[in-house]
């Protein structure tokens, strides 16, 4: 494996002094810098598609991502007949700290700025995210929590799980009801077509892991879902995953969106898509259907954690993404 690395290695013009294996990469060294060489899950368009992102994010002035090498082949990427190899920066900083209130000041504004450089980008067939599909997902959730009770509602004996989920039923089920009305009355459309036409982004994977804290400032990777898509989607992941991990001091609702306004435009069409968003109970709806899927006659602890997590922070969610109610 050495031997063929080394060679992968070559085809992209750096000269490693040291390669050494990291999960799922190849950390390569020299006297100056340090790269990463992995075999890549994306397919070449997607892989195309992140390096147009990632090249006029630099261009406009945001270096603090990964780019990509080009390959003996003239592209960012070298297939092989075992796949597609892809190199980026090598990338040793720590996870940033959603509970850190000041450094969750610094991602948001950092969030907005990726936004904003990195749109425009120039590529003759981007990846589309048909978001007008997200009314089916809506939908498609809502049977899965009815048919879910159906199944239950037909046992002989409930579990503490069963018992959980009948507790919280009508409400999750009014939530994500309530959520699919305002969704149908947003002007989604809109936004989907101005994603379109202005090439907006979404990096589709903000969370810990993919946004570092580095001495030059926020620094962002893990760009592999990224798509043509409008902002709202990201900003919802962002304030759903903040949601998780505040401490006790955090950030109201419109601090955040004033801070991420303040560097990328405001558009007040986003309000009524982002609330629906936020409102839908996506994760009870997927832990659920995880758990019930498998049929399990026990629950597994890492199930009943999460479980646990989301219903004790059920109503601080539901109050905190209040202001935002059409």
């Amino acid at each position: 494996m050495e031997e063929i690395t080394q060679q992968l290695i070559d085809e992209f013009n750096f000269k490693a002094k040291s390669i050494r294996k990291s999960k799922y990469m190849y950390i390569c060294r020299n006297e100056k810098e340090a790269r990463a060489i992995k075999l890549s899950s994306q397919s070449p368009e997607q892989i195309f598609f992140v390096e147009a992102v990632k090249n006029n994010l630099i261009k406009n002035g945001f270096k603090n991502v990964d780019k990509y090498y080009i390959s003996s082949q003239k592209k960012p990427f070298l297939s092989t007949e075992n796949g597609n190899y892809v190199m980026t920066d090598y990338i040793d900083y720590q996870e940033t700290d959603f509970s850190n209130i000041n450094q969750m000041k610094q991602i948001i504004h950092a969030v907005g700025q990726l936004h904003r450089l990195g749109s425009g980008f120039e590529l003759n067939c981007a990846l589309f995210k048909e978001d007008s599909i997200l009314r089916l997902k809506f939908e498609k959730g809502i049977k899965k929590l009815k048919d879910i009770k159906k199944t239950i509602c037909s046992q002989k004996k409930y579990s503490d799980f069963d018992i959980a989920f009948i507790k919280y039923y009508e409400s999750y089920l009014n939530d994500a009801l309530e959520a699919l009305e305002i969704l149908s009355d947003s002007k989604i459309n809109q936004l989907v077509e101005e994603s379109r036409k202005r090439h907006l982004f979404c990096h589709n994977a903000l969370k810990e892991e993919n946004i570092l804290d580095s001495p030059k400032g926020i620094y962002f990777a893990g760009f592999d879902s990224a798509a043509n898509q409008h902002y709202v989607f990201d900003l919802y992941q962002l304030i759903e995953r903040y949601m998780r991990k505040h401490g006790e001091n955090f950030l109201p609702l419109d601090a955040v969106l004033n801070i991420y306004f303040n560097s990328n435009e405001k558009d007040e069409r986003i309000y009524p898509v982002l609330f629906a968003l936020l409102k839908y109970p996506f994760r009870f709806i997927k832990i659920c259907t995880n758990f019930y899927s498998k049929k399990r006659s026990w629950v597994p602890n890492s199930t009943k954690e999460q479980l646990d997590e989301l219903l004790m922070l059920k109503d601080a969610n539901k109050k905190y993404i209040q202001s935002l109610k059409p």
